[in-house]
């Protein structure tokens, strides 16, 4: 039997991934995890993960996109995967006072730490089963709001059409 995946699966995966590499490492907890669609409300910024299939496309030359719908083509199905980490971050205390220097750089550390864990279990090996191909990860940070701070990394998943299911 031919093992089939659609946006959310191949979402569920990575978020799955990035919560084992994340706990297994010691981080700090993520209260709220999902896979969703479009941007995500920053809803818990002391450990939310958000993993949105952000872009889907055809390529019969992996990972470029296709111009045309020829369905003959056995093209790679691409899923463009957002995968957003919000942290907390000190901001002014009860009397207007900024945050301690240094209370500020360890949030600051705790989040780079975190989103190069990410970037580690993005860029782990795949399933060979799954039969997938990987593209184009990168990564930038958010401008912080409020008392949260956010990491986004994109990467471009191939399925092969076969193993698509629609």
């Amino acid at each position: 039997m031919t093992v089939t995946f659609g946006p959310y699966e191949v979402g569920e995966y990575f978020l799955a991934a990035v919560l084992g590499t994340l706990d297994i490492n010691g981080s700090d907890p993520i209260t709220t995890s999902y896979v969703g669609i479009g941007i995500p409300a920053w809803d818990d910024c002391c450990g939310q993960l958000v993993v949105t299939p952000s872009r889907l496309f055809r390529s019969s030359q992996f990972p470029l996109e296709d111009t045309t719908p020829d369905p003959c083509d056995n093209a790679t199905i691409a899923v463009e995967i957002t995968v957003t980490l919000v942290r907390c971050i000190p901001t002014l205390d009860a009397s207007g006072r900024p945050p301690k220097p240094a209370d500020l750089a360890l949030a600051h550390k705790r989040i780079l730490d975190d989103s190069a864990l990410v970037w580690a279990s993005i860029n782990a090996p795949l399933p060979d089963e799954y039969e997938w191909s990987r593209a184009n990860v990168r990564q930038s940070p958010l401008t912080p709001s409020g008392g949260c701070v956010s990491v986004e990394t994109t990467v471009t998943i191939g399925v092969e059409q076969s193993h698509w299911c629609i």
